[in-house]
């Protein structure tokens, strides 16, 4: 009987100790699973959190994007208004009128996304911008005629004696062409430049005596004839209103005056259209 729970006792020991090894190993493995599964989560959560990190400083970014257009367009918008309102006033003053605002491209409609609205209003500044290069590149053409011509008085109290055009010649029984008007004056007066210029020619040129030629640009010149002295050289430039002579009867003149012309391209035009309409007294 001892014998026999001996070997039963044996028995059990030997079942047992496989079956704790096998329960470890299988623990063990259960383990290894676990903690692989705990390092893929880990992982993943890691993975997750920089695409999520990533999402959000995308969305940031976009939202800089947004508002960086958004301030982009307020301070085009603001430019293009400025430029509009000085084209207008340029084209006021040149005479065309509104006309000039027809070379505008369209108005950047509502519908449009940030980027392509601010592309448009790129597009139309630019626009914008060559319409006003152009206006004021008008602008100072007209400046520059307006003070070519020659709207100075060249007496300061000019008293007209002859007109421009055909007329009785006072020095023979024809009638002849006069190219200029004549300005009675006391012998001395001074002769003032009827606009600013360079002096071509000053000298006794025949019938006009001791005269001089201004060239004021744009192929318009002025004409000072009969002087009894010159106060000024070729190649002088001289100022609107500079005393350049001094009234005379040089040549053929019936006394002391001023003949004044004005030529374009040496063209004769009437000293008239440019001036100030002088009172006329009967006479030369």
């Amino acid at each position: 009987m001892k014998l026999a729970k001996y070997f039963n006792g044996l028995l059990g020991q030997r079942l047992i100790i496989p079956g704790l090894l096998v329960l470890t190993l299988v623990l063990a493995a259960m383990f290894g699973a676990w903690w692989q599964a705990q390092k893929q989560s880990g992982h993943w959560q890691l993975v997750l959190s920089d695409q999520s990190t990533q999402q959000v400083h995308a969305v940031r970014r976009g939202e800089r994007v947004q508002q960086n257009l958004a301030q982009e367009l307020g301070h085009l918008q603001a430019r293009i208004t400025q430029l509009e309102n000085i084209s207008q006033d340029l084209a006021l003053r040149l005479g065309v009128g509104n006309s000039a605002m027809a070379w505008q491209p369209d108005q950047a409609g509502s519908g449009y996304d940030l980027s392509t609205a601010a592309a448009l209003l790129r597009h139309r500044l630019a626009r914008q911008e060559n319409v006003l290069g152009h206006l004021a590149a008008a602008w100072r053409q007209q400046l520059a005629l307006q003070q070519a011509l020659p709207t100075s008085q060249p007496l300061r109290k000019p008293l007209r004696s002859s007109a421009f055009g055909w007329r009785h010649n006072p020095l023979g029984a024809s009638y002849r062409m006069h190219n200029g008007l004549d300005f009675a004056a006391p012998l001395g007066t001074p002769i003032k430049a009827a606009s600013g210029g360079l002096v071509l020619r000053a000298g006794w040129r025949g019938g006009y005596g001791k005269s001089i030629e201004l060239f004021h640009g744009h192929g318009l010149a002025s004409h000072y004839a009969h002087a009894a002295r010159l106060l000024v050289r070729a190649g002088d430039i001289v100022r609107t209103g500079q005393t350049i002579a001094l009234v005379g009867s040089s040549g053929h003149s019936t006394g002391p005056h001023l003949h004044f012309e004005v030529r374009l391209a040496g063209y004769v035009l009437d000293p008239g259209m440019f001036l100030a309409t002088a009172p006329l007294h009967a006479g030369r």
